[in-house]
């Protein structure tokens, strides 16, 4: 029987939410105001105003970046399968399928993480010695390949995730002593 597993994450934390509301709404504001001020009232925004395009330009281009931002996040999803002696992972729309093959494995673990301290935060992060796809969970597929660096791939399911592994691990190794 092979350990199949699927699995999809999206950011689900408060904090992260919270964050980008609290940057990116006040930024919008400040400078809707100015543009307001400068522009409609016809009162320079600050000591060093910007002419009237450089404002209206800046002022489109924030709301814009901002508006692409809250949507990358609200529809950045981590999908992981483990099946048929492979583990296929994506961060879409960011990156397309990668998929390894336990022959490309040298080792792998699934263990606690601490998404902060060990990678430098949530979403797709690089380190010397490591990539990693943390979107939710405190828990990791860490995957160590014949060569290449580590790539920690979060999981809400730690137990369902170890037992496809383990399956699809055994599974090779007995076609494969």
């Amino acid at each position: 029987m092979s350990g199949f597993y699927h699995e999809e994450q999206r950011f689900n934390s408060i904090l992260m939410w919270l964050i980008i509301v609290v940057s990116f709404i006040p930024v919008n504001v400040i400078f809707l105001y100015g543009s307001y001020q400068q522009l409609i009232m016809g009162e320079p925004w600050g000591s060093k105003p910007m002419s009237d395009t450089a404002l209206l330009t800046v002022t489109l281009l924030t709301f814009f970046v901002s508006l692409v931002l809250v949507w990358l996040a609200f529809n950045t999803v981590l999908t992981l399968e483990i099946k048929d002696k492979t583990v296929v992972y994506r961060l879409a729309p960011l990156m397309r399928q990668k998929t390894i093959h336990f022959s490309e494995i040298k080792d792998w673990q699934v263990r606690p993480i601490k998404p902060l301290s060990e990678y430098g935060g949530y979403g797709w992060r690089v380190t010397p010695t490591s990539r990693a796809y943390i979107l939710a969970g405190q828990h990791a597929l860490i995957i160590e390949p014949q060569n290449g660096k580590k790539i920690a791939i979060s999981t809400k399911n730690p137990e369902a995730v170890a037992a496809a592994c383990q399956k699809e691990w055994q599974r090779y190794k007995e076609q494969n002593p």
